[in-house]
């Protein structure tokens, strides 16, 4: 109801009685204290009643009324303390009817709110001119001017970040340090309560600490600003230009009032729409030339193990195969590069231009030792242990690789801990270690390039150091292989496809393997000295590695002999005698296997044969034969006698450095820990080490028909 000048409504609302000092009158209207809404809404939704409130806001808003600029500005403090709430009979309803008929501010700004709406305030790229860089000049720096009113409503000047922190816990950082321009600082906030964003507006004044206007019996309420966050945008076409920053703030109400937590956070940020268009630019161009290569890949190995149609059942699941493999490593590259690239392109620019946001199979062949015509004496059959001892260096060499997994981790932890390298993710110019990582920010971003920079830089150099030192001054195994394989008087043919594989070609140029110590010094003597023949395959040549493309009828030949050693046993052979037996039937099919791949080398074998020829360019950059393999095998040679490590992990580094990679980085990003990232991806690997060697070793005894009890 409406009372005239002087009176106010009684409690039951049914006839005006006279106004004393406790009412508050504007415009011939008076409301009492108890028809005033002195309530503030906690975070959990809960309304308290504000002492406060029930002793200012009446005077507040009758004096406001009648031009007290004083009384105003603590009708406003008031305003801000009930968090902007509008209401009729709130202080910030009541100060909105206030300036109807005292309104200074007409001509000025309002001290509340923004005159237009929040995206367009925020987006406006005019308002501040000033173009920021990264140095240590004043153009480094965002000043900060707070002006602060007492709840008193008394001015009391104006102040910068450096004497006017918008965080509790000062003391650990210095004075401004979070306003260098470009340099992200805060951490992520502790007891943050879900906020309802559509009730956030854009105001021009903010509280931090209120302890002394809600009260309980057991003390008063403590209301926090627990979370700070000042937000930076960067603007599209400027160089160091930014839009109007702006402060987020998070509340926190502590009842007991222990210990109060807060954070604060100065983060940075820029238009998606670039950095998106860049990338899905990239993606579909890097995505179309993985499916060719995908599909050239298929159509190799279909080629390789003697598919007579390009497109079959299983042609189309390898092209799938291959596809998501590639995929695979396109993803992880682009992401890794686009990752390392911005971030350590933000951290080392002065002028502001980038911005944050397969089964194998291996054939052991062996050389039985040559007759001697001059002496008549009758061809021995080889003797077995040459050939274990290679089927071992060649289990070993199954399980070499160009990085030590231990060396990597211990080297990683060294320098992203004890150097504090692990500093380079906080977002700010410069690369410096020498920070506190508990109050400057990084982002996912940051910690991501950081990790795979750094990981990856130590694995590639134990890549090169273990290839180009190690190999070519100390020790090279493969190379070691090839000698001993020579010295041994034993071939090794290894297919990895069905048609497809590499051949070592290790006749002794002796004519045996099998010599005393004496006669085997001599050999190597007569070798050192050229007075012997030479030891590759073709006449006047050392070469002893191919790459080999064998016709079909070979792989017929192969399974048939394979066959013999699987041959089913009858039901009554049981216990030792099944070994027995078993050990016959491989004993065999490793003599005739034997055979007929000294009759296949030699062209002794009129049904199959094979031409040795250099491999073209087109062929070892596509990693794809040309030729017409069905009839007529191909031998092609292999300068760098090192192809056959594909056959091993050795060959296929990459696909295990970057999945102990991609591993480190996932378990990093999720829990935080790079110490329990290194034990899960040791852990895993080391798994997955064991497996890789059990199956190898069983299927090297299955394939090469050696007997696996004497594999090590």
């Amino acid at each position: 109801m409406t009372c005239t000048d002087g009176t106010t409504p009684d409690p039951d609302k049914n006839s005006c009685i006279d106004c004393n000092s406790t009412c508050s009158c504007s415009n011939s209207k008076c409301r009492s204290p108890d028809i005033l809404k002195t309530t503030i809404r906690l975070q959990n939704g809960d309304e308290m009643r504000s002492k406060l409130s029930d002793d200012l806001l009446p005077l507040a808003f009758q004096q406001c009324s009648q031009g007290n600029i004083k009384q105003c500005q603590i009708l406003i403090n008031l305003c801000v303390l009930q968090h902007y709430e509008r209401e009729t009979n709130n202080a910030c309803g009541l100060f909105d009817e206030a300036r109807r008929s005292f309104n200074p501010w007409q001509i000025t700004l309002d001290p509340l709110y923004f005159n237009g709406d929040s995206d367009s305030e925020l987006g406006k790229e005019v308002a501040i001119t000033q173009q920021y860089i990264f140095d240590n000049s004043d153009r480094s720096v965002i000043h900060l001017i707070f002006a602060i009113y007492n709840m008193e409503g008394d001015f009391d000047g104006f102040f910068d970040a450096k004497s006017f922190p918008l965080h509790f816990c000062q003391n650990d950082v210095q004075p401004g340090a979070p306003y260098r321009f470009g340099r992200r600082s805060g951490a992520n906030s502790v007891n943050r309560l879900a906020k309802e964003q559509n009730r956030w507006i854009l105001t021009r004044r903010f509280f931090l600490l209120d302890d002394f206007s809600i009260t309980t019996k057991n003390g008063s309420v403590v209301r926090v600003a627990s979370h700070v966050k000042f937000h930076i945008w960067f603007q599209k076409n400027g160089d160091g230009l930014i839009h109007p920053p702006y402060i987020e703030i998070d509340y926190n109400d502590n009842f007991e009032r222990t210990t109060v937590e807060s954070s604060f956070q100065v983060v940075y940020g820029r238009d998606p729409g670039p950095f998106d268009r860049d990338l899905e630019i990239t993606m579909f161009v890097i995505c179309p030339i993985s499916v060719i290569w995908a599909a050239l890949s298929a159509y190799s190995w279909g080629r390789r193990n003697g598919k007579v149609s390009a497109v079959d059942a299983s042609s189309v699941l390898k092209l799938v195969l291959y596809e998501c493999a590639l995929l695979g490593d396109v993803f992880f590259i682009v992401v890794a590069v686009v990752a390392c690239w911005t971030t350590f392109s933000y951290k080392s620019q002065t002028y502001v231009f980038y911005k944050l946001l397969s089964e194998r199979q291996e054939q052991a062949s062996e050389r039985p030792t040559s007759r001697d015509i001059s002496r008549e004496v009758k061809q021995e059959a080889p003797v077995i242990w040459r050939t274990y001892l290679i089927a071992n260096e060649w289990n070993e060499l199954q399980r070499y690789r160009k990085t030590r997994l231990p060396l990597q981790i211990v080297t990683f932890l060294f320098l992203h801990e004890y150097f504090s390298l692990k500093n380079w993710a906080i977002v700010e110019p410069g690369f410096h270690r020498n920070l506190d990582d508990n109050f400057y920010d990084s982002t996912l971003l940051t910690r991501f390039a950081v990790v795979v920079f750094l990981y990856l830089s130590l694995a590639f150099i134990q890549w090169i150091i273990q290839v180009l030192l190690i190999e070519r001054v100390i020790l090279d195994p493969f190379h070691n292989f090839i000698d001993l394989c020579s010295v041994s008087n034993i071939s090794v043919l290894s297919l990895t496809e069905s048609l497809h594989g590499f051949y070592i070609h290790g006749r002794s140029v002796h004519g045996k393997g099998d010599a005393g110590m004496a006669e085997m010094n001599d050999f190597l003597q007569r070798e050192r000295d050229s007075l012997c023949g030479f030891r590759g395959l073709e006449p006047s040549s050392e070469l002893q590695t191919y790459i080999v493309n064998l016709p079909q009828a070979f792989r017929q030949k192969y399974d048939e002999i394979r066959q013999m050693a699987n041959a089913q046993l009858g039901p009554s052979v049981t216990g030792h005698d099944a070994v027995t037996a078993k050990m016959h039937a491989t004993v065999k099919a490793h003599g005739e296997m034997n055979e007929f791949l000294k009759a296949f080398i030699e062209h002794a074998n009129s049904d199959l044969g094979y031409v040795i020829r250099d491999r073209t360019v087109a062929e070892a950059v596509l990693d794809l034969e040309f030729n017409d393999t069905s009839v007529t095998g191909n031998f092609m040679r292999d300068p760098s006698e090192m192809m056959f490590s594909r056959c091993f992990v050795y060959g296929n580094e990459w696909k295990w450095l970057s999945f102990e990679c991609l591993l480190t980085c996932v378990i990093f990003l999720i829990s935080d820990s790079i110490h329990l990232a290194f034990f899960v991806v040791f852990l895993t690997s080391s798994i997955l080490k064991l497996i890789f060697s059990i199956l190898s070793t069983n299927h090297l005894s299955r394939v090469g028909l050696v007997d696996n009890r004497f594999l090590l």
